[in-house]
Parts: structure tokens; C-alpha cells; sequence
């Protein structure tokens, strides 16, 4: 089987990519503006064939039938123009993918289509809520995907907040980073609760749809983690494994907040018609993360 990647290049793109390739049954054709990246990672792959991403576009009629299409492209750039751009991207793909016949698609999605200030885990049946310009695209593609899928299979998978190497946007890694360089870790404790999921399970539960019968999917799938973490959970981790790796001690203070929310998803659902449920810690995700920062500083 053959499965087809938009946003290829991208953070989560080139780890599904890697999670696929694991799987000697599967070839992959990654569809990215940024072919040189996959070419470093994977240069003796025969089974990955990089291509333009506009390349759909020149697949003949009905050549698809057999294949799996994953829309991971998306800009986060808050530029409008890009917005608008990669808009008109993920619809053109999207209209492709019903003219060329895949089997399915599964078009990734946000947990950031949920209210921002919920309380608790959120499932599928959840009210949306738009409150930003990111959810509203992702929302937008949701609702793309439904319109432009003839009656074909698809899923929209709303994905928790990724957190890994690479990523240093990402609360997660900010805190290593000063971590590393020795400094106090300052937290304002309150009552969030963040649902971070690390990437590589992310990518396996993309890979559990894959391996699930198109015709068995729901529209809608959470993926997420089962218990989220406090801000002083998190800011403890990182301390312990810098501690433990590296023998580097951190000290962390806290300060009193507000704040409640809780970004985790339900994703139960996923569990039921898969079997897939999230299994890497919040320490070993913190671990890759310290690795990959470390090793950037020559340690």
C-alpha cells in the first residue's frame, strides 16, 4: 500500500514519515517544498519518493484507489496572505484526492477547535469553539475534507499539543533550554492542566488509522494522551532529567496563578476502533528532548 503525505517537510510530516517507513509493507510518496530535509534523514530509502507538492494535481483520474492520503500540511505562519495560500493549498489537495480516488483520507486536525478555557477532556461530541485564527483554519479544513470526500472514507484527527525534538516553540523545550544553561526554572502554578503529546505517538496513531479498514473510521478522532500534566509537573520532569543525564542541578520556584484550563482529549474513541492509546512518558519525552538540545551545545 501506498501512502501519500502533504507537509511532508514538516515536524510532524518527517516523523510520520520515519514511523512509516518502519513498516516494510508500506511505500511512501511525501509531498513538500522541502525534499532536501527528507533527503538528509532517509538518503538510502527506495520505498520514500519525494515530489513537488503540487504533484496530485498530475496523477491521472481514478489512479488512487489503493492509496491513503494523510494532510498533515497546514501554515502556522499568522501572516494572512499565508493563511490564505495555504488554504487554498489543503482545498485543492483535498478535491484531488476525491478526482484521483484514494481509499481514504486523513486530514489532521487540532485540539484548538475546542474552547481554550474547557475544564476537562474533551471528546468528539464537545462543543467547537473558534477562538483564534489557527483553530478557524483547522476547522475550515475539517469541514473541507467532509465536503470534498464524495462519499469516499475519510477522519478528521483533532491532535493534542505535539511536544519533541525539534520543536523549540513548545513550552516543553523552552524549559529545557534553561535548563541547560543552568538557570531557575520560574512557574506560575495554577490550574492548567496541559495535554502534550509527544510525536512519536502521534505518528503511531496516525499509522493505527492507516492500518484500520477506511470504511470502519468515524469522521472525527481525537488523539491525545490520557492524563495531562500541571505546569509544576512538567517543570519537575525537567528538572529530574537534567539532574539524572546530566548532572546538571535546576532549581525550580512558583509562584501562585489563576489560569484554569485543561487541553486533554478523550480519545477513547480511537482506542475502541483501533487499539492505539498514547505510551510514551512525560520523562522520556523530556529525555529526547534534553538529547537533541545538549547535543546543539556540544555536551
Amino acid at each position: 500500500m501506498r501512502v501519500w503525505i502533504t507537509g511532508a517537510g514538516g515536524f510532524l510530516g518527517t516523523n510520520l514519515v520515519s514511523c512509516l517507513l518502519r513498516n516494510s509493507e508500506l511505500e511512501i510518496t511525501a509531498l513538500t517544498s522541502g525534499g532536501e530535509k527528507l533527503m538528509q534523514m532517509f538518503p538510502e530509502e527506495k520505498r520514500l519518493t519525494l515530489e513537488n507538492r503540487d504533484a496530485l494535481s498530475r496523477v491521472p483520474d481514478g489512479a488512487l484507489t489503493e492509496d491513503i492520503l494523510v494532510c498533515c500540511a497546514y501554515p502556522r505562519n499568522t501572516d494572512g496572505p499565508k493563511i490564505a495560500e495555504g488554504l487554498a493549498y489543503i482545498k485543492d489537495t483535498l478535491f484531488d484526492a476525491h478526482r484521483t480516488g484514494f481509499r481514504g483520507v486523513i486530514n489532521i486536525s487540532s485540539q484548538s477547535v475546542y474552547s481554550a478555557s474547557r475544564t476537562s477532556a474533551a471528546d468528539e461530541k464537545a462543543q467547537v469553539s473558534v477562538e483564534s485564527v489557527y483553530a478557524a483554519g483547522k476547522l475550515a479544513s475539517e469541514l473541507l475534507t467532509e465536503l470534498s470526500s464524495g462519499g469516499r472514507p475519510y477522519t478528521n484527527v483533532r491532535m493534542a499539543s505535539l511536544i519533541g525534538p525539534g520543536f523549540d516553540a513548545r513550552l516543553t523545550n523552552k524549559l529545557v533550554k534553561n535548563a541547560a544553561s543552568g538557570g531557575e526554572l520560574r512557574i506560575k502554578g495554577s490550574g492548567q492542566i496541559f495535554g502534550f503529546l509527544d510525536v512519536e505517538d502521534a505518528a503511531k496513531g496516525i499509522m493505527s488509522l492507516i492500518q484500520t479498514d477506511p470504511l470502519k473510521w468515524k469522521p472525527v478522532y481525537n488523539l491525545g494522551v490520557k492524563k495531562g500534566y500541571t505546569l509544576p509537573e512538567i517543570a519537575g520532569t525537567v528538572r529530574d532529567v537534567m539532574q539524572k543525564e546530566y548532572g546538571i542541578d535546576v532549581s525550580v520556584s512558583e509562584e501562585p496563578g489563576e489560569a484554569v484550563s485543561d487541553t486533554t482529549l478523550d480519545s477513547s474513541l480511537l482506542e475502541k476502533d483501533t487499539g492505539f492509546s498514547a505510551s510514551v512518558t512525560l520523562y522520556e519525552s523530556i529525555r529526547r528532548i534534553a538529547r537533541r538540545i545538549m547535543n546543539s551545545y556540544g555536551n
